[in-house]
């Protein structure tokens, strides 16, 4: 059976992708193509044609970018209102290795006979750079120049930024149900300021599918789709004067993770938290901290620290914990941005059949409940 090395490339890193070309169909199914597929939720129609790629293997460290379209062997989907999903399309698909997604696109994995995560799949925004498929919309107020920003909404509301008092700065960014949506899409970006120089709010986490149309999905690895941390308020002129930027902006909300099969076996992690909300200074060219991107872990990000009289960033939201407000200070022009929310992680089998959730497993925030996806017979 040939192989087909496939090279990405972005920002300078490098990693193969295998592909294995070519499987007759008996070797793929032994029950045959009319065995019974599922029709996955956001994708319904993508199980109907049998994968002419039998494997997808990312055994390195893979960056995979969901912009280059050569990337999207199943294609591309477009959705009006909405990100692009990326379709990676095969009759098994292995994740072994560490694959960091980047791109416009939100991304599918989709499998005929079996999906298998041993290693991790990194979707998450970074700072003010929002995750595949993420930060397509904005949630939570922008600061202004005497409160900060609010965190983005999803999962819960977002932290409210701080003014003259914790959390009566700019709101946070209401909650808001995935399947109430029009699109696919992951975590909103959390609000930014507009002058130059000012904080911007943190990305939002990335989107992305997991399906194995006739078979399984089973995850011993590690997927994260965290939100990014809002940017701090700093002094935008160097030298002897102050010159504050607008207060610290909001943490971006965590994206939208959705396992889809005939049947699920989920260990390892999955997290998709908040990020948290930039600090305040008051300082000559001084900067306050940086909120914390949502982290790989059960506890929330922290907040960005003041710096001199300027308060601190919420934090964001993660496991059972909502985000919390920025904190605020007496004359309100130095307050901090709030806690992004925590994004949804779901799960989805058919009528009768419950996933299988291992001891093992940790998750943050806690699962969504679960859907029934229809099957087709």
């Amino acid at each position: 059976m040939g192989r087909i090395a496939t090279w990405i490339a972005t920002g300078g890193l490098c990693a193969s992708v295998a592909l294995a070309q070519g499987a007759p169909p008996d070797q793929i199914f032994a029950d045959s193509f009319e065995k019974p597929y599922i029709s996955p939720i956001w994708l319904p129609d993508v199980c109907d044609v049998q994968a002419t790629t039998d494997s997808f293997l990312a055994d390195t460290v893979v960056t995979f970018d969901t912009g280059l379209d050569a990337n999207c062997s199943g294609g591309i989907v477009a959705q009006t209102g909405g990100p692009d999903i990326c379709v990676v399309r095969a009759n098994t698909i292995t994740v072994s290795g560490s694959m960091h997604v980047v791109g416009q696109r939100a991304l599918a994995l989709v499998a005929d006979a079996s999906l298998l995560v041993n290693g991790s799949i990194n979707a998450s925004a970074h700072v003010a750079q929002s995750g595949p498929g993420g930060g397509v919309s904005s949630s939570g107020g922008s600061p202004t120049l005497t409160a900060g920003g609010g965190g983005a909404g999803f999962a819960t509301q977002g932290g409210a930024g701080g003014s003259t008092v914790s959390g009566n700065g700019a709101p946070g960014g209401a909650a808001v149900s995935p399947l109430a949506l029009p699109v696919f899409k992951g975590g909103a970006h959390a609000g930014s300021a507009s002058g130059f120089g000012d904080p911007q709010g943190g990305g939002g986490g990335g989107a992305l599918l997991l399906i194995a149309c006739r078979g399984s999905v089973t995850t011993t690895g590690a997927i994260y789709a965290g939100g990014g941390g809002g940017q701090p308020q700093h002094d935008v002129v160097f030298g002897g004067g102050i010159q504050q930027s607008k207060p610290g902006a909001g943490g971006g909300a965590g994206g939208y993770v959705v396992i889809q099969g005939l049947t699920l076996d989920i260990g390892g992690g999955l997290f998709a938290n908040g990020g948290g909300g930039g600090g305040g200074n008051t300082t000559d060219d001084g900067t306050g901290g940086a909120g914390t991107d949502g982290t790989a872990s059960t506890s929330p990000a922290s907040g960005g620290q003041g710096n001199g009289g300027g308060a601190n960033g919420g934090n964001g939201g993660a496991k059972s914990a909502a985000p919390t407000n920025g904190g605020g200070t007496a004359s309100g022009t130095n307050g901090g941005g709030g806690g992004g929310s925590a994004g949804v992680l779901q799960l989805c089998t058919p009528a009768g059949v419950a996933p299988v959730v291992q001891p093992s497993l940790v998750v943050s925030p806690d699962l969504a409940p679960a859907l029934e996806v229809p099957v087709q017979h």
